[in-house]
């Protein structure tokens, strides 16, 4: 995928737009100027902690949430919401569900977009990393998103370096060919302590954003 010029101006409408990735691990932040989609792979203590307008989470053709602590910080809620849709589902396609309720200890993001990644037998496919993130990212920017989280998409049986690079790309498509009118931020977050996970998208990241 071609990489932005160095010199292009930085405008969330534009064609061709140059990203940027601050170098520390840390929570994400709100951006400046409001013109500007800043994205960032960022270690968090939970993925679930993390406040945002929307979470981008990785799920199968059967919906079925694969994470014990998702479903036990939202008392089952958000599978529940799922266990509603007609089975199975189409790889590429997303379908959007509460957080599981405003309480203690549930998640802080306020809506998840599950994007469907992966086969009933947890095979990982790369084209539905692409259109679900593509998809997931555009259906945030219309709902008024600011700020979007995205865990790895690697939710089953699929190389790392490959889920990360086809991740990334999908991410880089989407700014380069949708208009986006309200995003700011997008961040792809795992664990602090994941440290394999963080160095190989931070490589991949380097590779497909980084300047020339």
């Amino acid at each position: 995928i071609r990489r932005p010029p160095r010199s292009t101006p930085l405008y969330s409408s534009a064609a061709s737009d140059v990203y940027k990735r601050q170098e520390e691990q840390q929570e994400p932040e709100a951006t400046e100027p409001e013109d500007l989609i800043f994205v960032k792979i960022v270690g968090v203590d939970n993925v679930y902690s993390v406040k945002a307008d929307a979470l981008i989470y990785p799920n199968n053709q059967i919906l079925q949430i694969d994470d014990d602590e998702l479903n036990q910080r939202s008392y089952s809620r958000i599978q529940d919401e799922l266990d509603k849709i007609s089975l199975p589902v189409a790889l590429g396609t997303v379908f959007q569900t509460g957080n599981g309720g405003d309480h203690k200890g549930g998640i802080k993001a306020k809506k998840i977009y599950h994007a469907i990644v992966a086969t009933q037998s947890r095979l990982v496919n790369e084209t539905a990393i692409i259109k679900s993130v593509v998809k997931s990212l555009t259906q945030a920017d219309a709902d008024g998103c600011e700020t979007v989280v995205m865990l790895p998409m690697d939710c089953g049986t699929f190389d790392l370096h490959a889920t990360a690079y086809t991740q990334l790309n999908a991410i880089y498509k989407f700014l380069e060919t949708v208009n986006s009118q309200n995003l700011k931020n997008i961040f792809i977050i795992t664990t602090k302590n994941d440290k394999v996970t963080l160095d190989i998208f931070n490589e991949k990241f380097d590779r497909i954003f980084g300047e020339e």
